[in-house]
């Protein structure tokens, strides 16, 4: 084998070589390493009296002249070979590392990740938007978090429900015998199930399609929708108090101010005040739906 030693060439290796191929001398081949990469590549006096050398012992370069000091080498049968077949190795690299690139590109364009926090109580604004986004042909595919993830398909008319299923817990996971019991009473309905996070869980079915809606009675439909975003409220509300007690200890009720002058401390105190603002506004948006509710249900309005 030819490349016992150098198995893969650095890059000022092979554009050493391939400046070889033209006899020069020490100061010309730093001159055309640097010329040939286009300055990205630059060869210092002793990385290169180095590596001469070794390509020398190793018979990849020859020694063609010496005038006074000055030495002149030029690439050998054997330095070719090393240099074709690491020309080769590198354009394979590239055939497969673009072959991969495109396959990953093709998956990342047809799916699309949204940022959409909500509630129970918001139900109606997720069914809107993502019926929006069928007509412009991203369906929805997996809710992770705060996360929507759509994949690309072609535009949709889809009537979308997402549902409150407040009789499963949180710690109850995914697919539980509840939820896929129920599931089973929505598909007879006419509905597909979608996915599912916590407590909601989300169907869709064609525009044109005959269904049954999932909730015929509006009453029971408000009161579990109000009792599941209350659970989720008084979490958020606990969190906040803990947040905003531990941020009161270490800033506003120590005896300093140092974390004024602490940029990870003045940051995290910004960071649970904002926190705590959204989830406050939050609060009151429930108790808003919560009497926007009542009184619809007793003027018998959906």
């Amino acid at each position: 084998m030819p490349r016992e030693q150098f198995q893969n060439l650095t890059e000022p290796m092979y554009y050493i070589l391939i400046s070889l191929i033209e006899e020069r001398c020490g100061v010309d081949i730093m001159v055309s390493v640097e010329e040939l990469s286009k300055g990205r590549v630059n060869v210092g006096p002793g990385t290169l009296y180095a590596l001469l050398g070794r390509f020398e012992k190793e018979g990849m370069i020859r020694e063609t002249e010496v005038v006074g000091r000055k030495r002149s080498y030029i690439i050998t049968e054997k330095g070719l070979e090393i240099l074709k077949d690491e020309y080769e190795r590198l354009i394979m690299l590239i055939k497969d590392g673009k072959s991969f690139l495109e396959e990953f590109m093709m998956i990342f364009r047809n799916k699309k990740w949204v940022v959409f926090n909500f509630l129970p109580y918001e139900h109606k604004s997720l069914e809107d938007y993502l019926e929006k986004m069928a007509l412009r042909g991203w369906i929805l595919e997996n809710i992770k978090g705060y996360y929507l993830k759509f994949r690309k398909d072609t535009p949709k008319k889809l009537r979308y429900s997402v549902d409150v299923l407040d009789s499963i817990s949180f710690m109850d996971g995914k697919d539980t015998d509840k939820a896929l019991e129920y599931r089973e009473y929505c598909k007879e309905a006419g509905w597909e199930f979608v996915c599912e996070r916590n407590k909601i869980q989300v169907y869709c079915s064609e525009l044109d399609e005959e269904r049954i809606d999932i909730h015929t009675d509006e009453v029971e439909k408000f009161n579990t929708v109000r009792k599941a975003s209350l659970k989720y409220v008084l979490l958020n509300l606990i969190t906040i108090i803990c947040l905003l007690l531990g941020q009161y200890i270490a800033t506003i009720g120590s005896y300093s101010a140092h974390f004024l002058a602490n940029p990870l401390g003045l940051g995290t105190f910004i960071f649970v005040i904002i926190f705590s603002l959204h989830e406050i506004m939050g609060l009151i948006t429930f108790l808003i739906f919560n009497i926007k509710g009542k009184i619809s249900i007793n003027n018998g309005k959906k």
